[in-house]
């Protein structure tokens, strides 16, 4: 590209991302009332998601050297719900009020302050391989 679009004629780069998986196996609280045939289905739709994003961008990175991909799916390895420190809000959030107090507002799948650093991290990372084309 010449950079056009860009006022600065600087020409972006971009880091796109998969889902992460929060399912932890076994049962667990996080779960809530879901079975775990409704878990294996949800699990499924993410790996079919995941497959479409990382297909569709891999097919634009090969021909525009400034995309780049980040994959989530296994990046809370160790810290899916009801571990020690999960990396994303289960279905069980039962301090809410604590939490609403502090002025955070927690939802169920989203990633926690360390979630969030973690995908920050890996994303991160990936921009600066790009910068370095």
């Amino acid at each position: 590209t010449n950079g056009a679009a860009s006022p600065s004629g600087v020409v972006p780069k971009i880091v796109f991302n998969d889902y992460f998986n929060p399912f932890p196996t076994g049962t667990c609280p996080d779960l809530g009332t879901l079975y775990p045939a409704q878990v294996s289905y949800l699990i499924s739709l993410e790996k079919v998601l995941n497959a479409k994003i990382k297909n569709a961008v891999t097919g634009l990175a090969a021909s525009h050297p400034n995309i780049g991909f980040v994959e989530l799916q296994n990046a809370f390895h160790g810290h899916k719900w009801c571990s020690s420190s999960p990396y994303a809000y289960g279905l069980s959030i039962v301090y809410t009020d604590l939490i609403n107090a502090l002025g955070v507002n927690p939802s169920p799948f989203h990633p926690t302050p360390a979630g969030q650093a973690v995908i920050a991290g890996l994303v991160t990372a990936e921009a600066q391989k790009l910068l370095k084309k």
